[in-house]
């Protein structure tokens, strides 16, 4: 997770939860920082890591004076995040002979239920692991569908001022939230099954 040892500030970076603007308007881009595009960066338990995605767990190993640090992080409605991931890893749509896979375009219900089970249930990388694992250990713990709302106190909690603007770095074509509202309940009960802890723990209705 993107840190800053000045200011002993962690910001428990969760994929997929307005991470990257957060992390720039911090200024934390760089390795010292513990960030890196590099999702292959660390392998604990068959598990890859980004350093920016490392859980408090880890980095408690990586850093002595770990229990100094402010943290906070974002989470988000398990079902929109799900949609989310599904078109940021595109490993959804495959030639059967050649394997190779397509950027998702269109949504198709049956194929990201397929996706699901083949790959996100994988959990073999930091994107598709509970946010329930990220949440343990982290001291503020706010919601990505508030951050507008209680922006003045995430604003404090970070440091910096309410005035200050969360810059757009990445942003998807699709609307996560408004697909993810009109999932089957075949879909929404997959998820329920593969993030159990992601729903009543951290506030999220089923």
């Amino acid at each position: 997770m993107p840190i800053c040892s000045e200011r002993k500030l962690a910001f428990v970076h969760i994929p997929k939860t307005a991470g990257s603007s957060i992390t720039r308007l911090l200024g934390m881009t760089t390795r010292d920082h513990f960030f890196e595009v590099n999702y292959t960066a660390y392998t604990v338990d068959g598990v890859t890591y980004a350093p920016q995605h490392l859980t408090p767990a880890l980095l408690a190993d990586l850093v002595p004076d770990w229990d100094q640090y402010t943290t906070f992080c974002f989470t988000r409605h398990p079902y929109a995040k799900a949609v989310s991931e599904y078109y940021f890893l595109r490993k959804d749509i495959g030639h059967k002979r050649t394997r190779i896979f397509r950027k998702v375009r269109v949504f198709i219900e049956p194929l990201f239920r397929r996706w699901i089970r083949r790959q996100l249930a994988l959990k073999d990388m930091d994107h598709k692991l509970p946010q329930a694992d990220y949440v343990a250990g982290c001291e503020h713990v706010f919601k990505y569908e508030e951050l507008h709302d209680r922006w003045p106190e995430i604003a404090a909690v970070m440091g910096v001022s309410a005035e200050a603007k969360l810059p757009r770095v990445v942003v998807g074509r699709q609307n996560s939230e408004r697909i993810a509202s009109r999932l089957s309940p075949k879909t929404k009960a997959l998820l329920q099954e593969l993030y159990p802890d992601d729903f009543e723990a951290l506030g999220y209705a089923r």
